[in-house]
């Protein structure tokens, strides 16, 4: 079961839903999550950690666009939509987060509307 003040909002058939269908990953320091243009397969939570969102531009050079803390979630657009990541995602220091598929996400955002982010 899910113990983070993020989902604190949640009753326990939603909560017990969630669990279900979350995965987690831990990243390594200055490890990649995934590229900027990949498929955009899931949604992120980050439970621990330290990560950069960027873009990377022709020439290589990159732009960070925003750091995340703990409690932060991202690839919401390209969860929703079925289309490519839209940044690229780096651990700036080791990382644990929760993922949640896009196969598993969808159905779930259907049955329990409350779970969608504000």
């Amino acid at each position: 079961m899910i113990r983070d003040p993020e989902f604190a909002h949640l009753d326990a058939n939603e909560l017990a839903a969630i669990s279900r269908i979350m995965h987690t990953r831990h990243l390594a320091r200055h490890e990649l999550l995934y590229l900027e243009g990949e498929p955009g397969q899931a949604l992120y939570y980050l439970h621990a950690g330290l990560i950069r969102l960027f873009k990377t531009a022709a020439d290589g050079q990159e732009q960070t666009l925003q750091l995340l803390h703990a409690g932060g979630s991202f690839n919401h657009v390209s969860v929703l939509d079925g289309g490519p990541n839209l940044v690229s995602v780096q651990a700036l220091e080791p990382s644990d987060l929760y993922l949640f598929y896009r196969r598993d996400l969808l159905p779930l955002l259907t049955a329990y509307p409350r779970i969608a982010p504000a």
